[in-house]
């Protein structure tokens, strides 16, 4: 899972419950747990004070068991132990996220691929932790590799179900879930009337209207550095999210150490093994947080030049780079809507 790239600027994600009485304005903000991290939501209402924490609960609990492949019983799970040939029921947002998947996998060239799962447990990084003091050796690579094919999956419509053309091949939504979790909470602030928010799940963020400040909301970058912990943060850059979703991906927190040599989360379809590139971080922005995420590590497999050609050529998304010179020197690249 990625880890938290991101933090919120503002008095406003200091104080848990924010009246001004001459205007009737308060600010809310929710906090719990999902998706084996935190989320937190910070809202501005007109109506006075507005519980909605136990409906966002049981939604994000709802979604959870659509997508999470630590849940036994979940959706994802379920297609995961299928056998080659079934077919399999899935719901709304299991097919959502199958969909976008799809189009970020193609748009990458299939450097965002959900079918790398039994490759993400090899490593340690899936819902099957290693025990083994050691990392899978090329062959063990080589034959898990024979069962990354995106293209064995296929999804049908009225209603909703998943075929599965090959055995044991799994499907992992880590990597894109989170930012669909951003998604369907801000869809459901909407819902309710609430039009000045910011949605934060483990660090991927939607943030809509103005600020309890009335200015646009700021997030900030952090500064990459080996600190799993993330007790020593530092800010690279600000970013103003003016009715935008950003997600960050980065190899610098979540990596394992073994025999004193640094395996990073991130897998490579294409080779099996855990991506160092010369990108260390990077964060994307687009209308969809889902989309977003989606990109973000699929840029992390494919380096600093490629992902940047890729963002130049697509109108709808924009992004800050944090990379290493030819030279080993840190270096920022932003596109102009990444300000």
């Amino acid at each position: 899972m990625k880890k938290c790239l991101l933090y919120v600027l503002g008095l406003c994600l200091l104080v848990t419950v924010s009246c001004r009485t001459a205007d009737k304005i308060s600010v809310l903000k929710m906090r719990g747990n999902t998706m084996g991290t935190y989320y937190e939501i910070t809202y501005i209402s007109d109506r006075g004070y507005m519980s909605m924490q136990p409906r966002i609960d049981s939604l994000l609990e709802v979604f959870n068991q659509s997508v999470s492949t630590y849940l036994p019983t979940s959706v994802i799970s379920r297609v995961n132990k299928a056998n080659a040939g079934d077919t399999i029921p899935v719901d709304d947002y299991f097919a959502t996220v199958f969909t976008t998947a799809q189009e970020v996998y193609q748009k990458t060239g299939g450097a965002f691929d959900p079918s790398v799962m039994p490759l993400v447990n090899a490593w340690g990084f899936g819902y099957k932790k290693n025990p083994a003091p050691t990392p899978p050796d090329s062959a063990a690579v080589d034959s898990l590799l024979k069962l990354v094919d995106f293209t064995s999956f296929t999804l049908l419509q009225n209603p909703y179900r998943i075929i599965k053309a090959k055995q044991h091949t799994e499907l992992d939504f880590s990597a894109i879930a989170k930012g669909y979790g951003v998604d369907v909470a801000a869809r459901f602030m909407q819902d309710n009337g609430i039009q000045r928010y910011l949605v934060d799940i483990g660090g991927e963020i939607r943030a809509n209207g103005m600020n309890p400040q009335d200015y646009v909301w700021v997030v900030a970058i952090d500064q990459p550095n080996d600190d799993p912990a993330a007790t020593n943060r530092e800010a690279a850059a600000l970013i103003q999210l003016n009715n935008r979703s950003i997600a960050t991906s980065g190899n610098y927190r979540n990596f394992h150490l073994i025999n004193g040599k640094k395996y990073a989360h991130t897998i490579d379809p294409t080779t099996g093994f855990p991506k160092m590139s010369d990108l260390l971080s990077v964060s994307v922005l687009h209308q969809n947080c889902m989309t977003a995420d989606a990109y973000a590590t699929a840029f992390m497999v494919l380096g600093y030049q490629k992902a940047r050609n890729i963002v130049e050529n697509n109108p709808q998304l924009d992004a800050l780079f944090i990379y290493s010179d030819t030279t080993g020197n840190m270096q920022v690249y932003r596109t102009p809507g990444a300000d």
